[in-house]
């Protein structure tokens, strides 16, 4: 990797502000939001966040990983396991899948298997254990993405509008953060 490669991890505090401007007023698009950052330093950023996870689980009370779906004021509460088993569904049933149509053309390709969104109650094992697989998918799929040129093709989506590499990655670094918050504080 020469020096004009090398990646770096997008600070928390911009991170945060652009998910408010996404998500709080909805004037901008994520990918309009996520252009001025090299693809390189999305994947850093994602890889980061989810390097954080595993310590964190690891660490978590037996009590967070008791099976719970309770809906209050401010909607569902997902048990620690819950959690991981919907980043890890989402990356692969979701986050593949958009890159997967917007990468068609430099040939990168995703895991096949399908995930469940509804969220399993995992147990602290299994959490780390869907941890590590999931964390190795995306490992190997930055490491494609790394290698291949930037794409330019978009896709347009009914949640998020149009989307290309950029606009994705941004998407889930936010949805890595924020579950990424969600078991810190269940700590």
């Amino acid at each position: 990797m020469t020096a004009t490669q090398t990646r770096s991890t997008i600070d928390i505090v911009r991170l945060r502000e652009l998910w408010n401007r996404f998500f709080a007023d909805r004037a901008y698009g994520l990918e309009w939001l996520a252009a001025d950052v090299p693809m390189r330093d999305w994947l850093a950023t994602i890889h980061e966040l989810r390097a954080q996870m595993a310590p964190v689980v690891a660490l978590l009370p037996e009590a967070a990983f008791a099976p719970r779906l309770v809906t209050n004021g401010d909607g569902e509460q997902w048990s620690a396991g819950q959690v991981v088993d919907h980043v890890c569904s989402a990356q692969r049933s979701v986050m593949f899948r958009f890159i997967e149509r917007v990468c068609v053309a430099e040939g990168v390709e995703t895991p096949r298997p399908e995930a469940p969104l509804d969220p399993r109650p995992l147990s602290r094992s299994e959490s780390l254990v869907g941890l590590e697989r999931a964390s190795a998918e995306l490992d190997d799929l930055i490491a494609r993405l790394s290698l291949a040129t930037e794409p330019a093709r978009t896709i347009d989506n009914q949640s998020f509008g149009t989307l290309g590499i950029r606009g994705i990655l941004l998407f889930f670094a936010i949805h890595e953060y924020d579950h990424l918050g969600h078991l810190r504080v269940m700590g």
